[in-house]
């Protein structure tokens, strides 16, 4: 028979395991905060430390120790930008509190999702016709010796979606993780003093299909001079993670290798690497500057931007990309041309500049920038929508457009920091308008 002092320790170590969850997040406890004074409660769910687990150790053991009858509603958490278990879990996560007696209406799903429910009406759609193959977890993040091996397949009689009309809405975490705000040399050093000396910058990180059909266009239009290398007459910086096409500062965002940024960040914690990223973006950022600072406007291209196309092959993978190509969200990289100081286009999510608008209370350009591009649903026409303005804008003075554009540039730029500083003010206001809003 298990002693007082056998329990006491197992509850001892499961408070510091489970007090971990969430602490990649600079603002846990404003966030916990927020949803215990609207009588909820939260609950973190798969940071990606925890996507190969197996469904007890993923969260099903946290959620029985954490769980808190009679809450007004009860928040399900995504702590990543997404996780395939976010769908695949989904019915499992409601019948763990159908068990416990609460109403399938009392659950609200937060995910960095602006269209959750399309997506999960979409993947129901979409297996129905074709099956998706599964690499459990994340393929990218899992053991090379386990990742390939006899890959599962969703299929539609055994993975459809029940509870495909759960409660959501959308969050971007990234808005309010900054961990080097407000420090004053930090934001000196990422400030443009000198006039740039190119149009436009455009780093791209790993190579996807949409980013090398963008980098193809931009040498059609010769804003690039070469495919495999940067070239001093480059109207932009431009990279796509390869052995040639990457600028000094740029990070590889899946190397091994410890990278020492210096500067600011000289003995500051652990150098930028893979295992580190999501941590200290700002470290990317900062190695980047002098590209950044160099660069008039800032195209940026999201981690997707080739949303709503899920009846093409699906050639980069699995349910994974599957899932990524339909989810319409943003990550880090839009902050990058904010904090910056930049006028941008915004190559993300359709209706995107829309999202920050509405969403995050951000502003846009439209004043001097066509951003008719953002409402496009053909990726390739969008592309070339965004070309054709950034053409135009090049023959412009472009130290006058920056002077004309310095009200929204520093708008936006003092409303993330703002947001950075007093969390718990604007998480409170956006979590009670959509909660309100779900149950209005």
């Amino acid at each position: 028979m298990e002693s007082i002092f056998e329990k006491d320790a197992e509850m001892n170590v499961k408070e510091r395991v489970y007090g971990k969850y969430g602490n990649n997040l600079t603002f846990k406890k404003e966030l916990l905060d927020v949803v215990e004074e609207l009588e909820g409660q939260l609950l973190f769910f798969m940071h990606i430390d925890r996507w190969d687990l197996p469904l007890k150790n993923r969260w099903l053991d946290y959620f029985e120790y954490e769980f808190k009858p009679d809450k007004k509603f009860y928040i399900i958490f995504e702590e990543e930008e997404f996780s395939t278990h976010t769908v695949l879990d989904l019915d499992k996560v409601v019948n763990f509190f159908k068990e416990r007696g609460v109403d399938k209406d009392k659950l609200i799903w937060v995910t960095s999702s602006n269209n959750f429910n399309e997506v999960l009406k979409r993947f129901n759609k979409y297996i129905k016709i074709k099956s998706i193959p599964l690499h459990w977890g994340d393929s990218r993040y899992m053991k090379e010796e386990t990742s390939n091996k006899n890959p599962k397949s969703i299929v539609y009689d055994k993975n459809t979606v029940i509870n495909y009309d759960v409660k959501s809405f959308g969050f971007n975490s990234s808005f309010y993780n900054l961990r080097y705000n407000p420090n004053v040399k930090f934001l000196s050093e990422i400030e443009t003093v000198k006039t740039p000396s190119k149009l436009f910058c455009c780093p791209m990180g790993v190579k996807k299909i949409s980013r090398v059909n963008l980098l193809q266009k931009l040498y059609d239009r010769k804003f690039i001079k070469d495919l495999d290398k940067i070239d001093d007459d480059d109207l932009g910086w431009v990279s796509l993670n390869s052995e040639k096409r990457i600028f000094k500062g740029d990070i590889f965002l899946y190397s091994k290798d410890s990278i020492d940024v210096g500067g600011f960040f000289e003995g500051k914690g652990k150098p930028y690497n893979f295992n580190s990223y999501m941590a200290e973006m700002e470290q990317s950022w900062y190695s980047m500057k002098h590209i950044i600072k160099d660069s008039f406007i800032y195209l940026s291209v999201e981690s997707e931007m080739d949303d709503y196309k899920i009846w093409e092959n699906n050639s980069e993978g699995n349910l994974f990309h599957w899932l990524e190509k339909n989810w319409s969200f943003y990550v880090e990289k839009i902050m990058i041309p904010i904090l910056f100081k930049k006028p941008f286009f915004n190559l993300g999510p359709l209706n995107g500049l829309e999202i920050l608008k509405s969403t995050y209370g951000f502003k846009t350009f439209d004043s001097i920038i066509d951003e008719s591009y953002d409402k496009e649903v053909d990726l390739d026409k969008r592309m070339d929508m965004v070309l054709d303005e950034l053409e135009r804008l090049s023959k412009i003075d472009l130290v006058e457009l920056t002077e004309n554009l310095k009200p929204i540039l520093d708008y936006n730029y003092n409303l993330l920091l703002d947001m950075n500083k007093n969390k718990k003010k604007y998480l409170e206001q956006y979590f009670t308008e959509n909660i309100n809003d779900l149950y209005s």
